[in-house]
């Protein structure tokens, strides 16, 4: 029988400067099935099922937002049976790592959420 395996990691992302522009890119790896979603602070974003870039805006605006990426994937390659996440801001530099990657057997599922904090 599938089960879930279901994980949340907490991310920090530090930007340069105040003026950068902030760009977010969910991606679902391991050719594996899914959909993701966006949500800054209360408001969704953007949601999808490939990878997108996401423009959040200026440096200045999202410090101290929150932003949460969530997904849901289905293991449906045998040949890697991984179910990851990552999620990617740029520019600026995001610790520890914002990805969550773990074993899951054929049919299994996933439900991850990164929240990485803006500072």
């Amino acid at each position: 029988m599938p089960k879930t395996i279901s994980a949340v990691r907490v991310a920090i992302h530090k930007v340069a400067s105040d003026d950068d522009k902030i760009v977010a890119r969910a991606t679902i790896g391991e050719g594996q099935e899914g959909a993701w979603s966006m949500h800054l602070d209360d408001k969704f974003i953007k949601g999808g099922t490939a990878p997108e870039d996401v423009k959040l805006g200026t440096a200045r605006k999202l410090r101290g937002s929150l932003l949460e990426v969530s997904a849901v994937i289905k293991d449906v390659r045998k040949e890697t049976d991984r179910l990851t996440l990552t999620a990617r801001v740029t520019p600026g530099e995001t610790k520890p790592k914002a990805k969550i990657s773990q074993s899951g057997d054929p049919g299994d599922n996933a439900t991850y959420s990164i929240v990485i904090h803006f500072v």
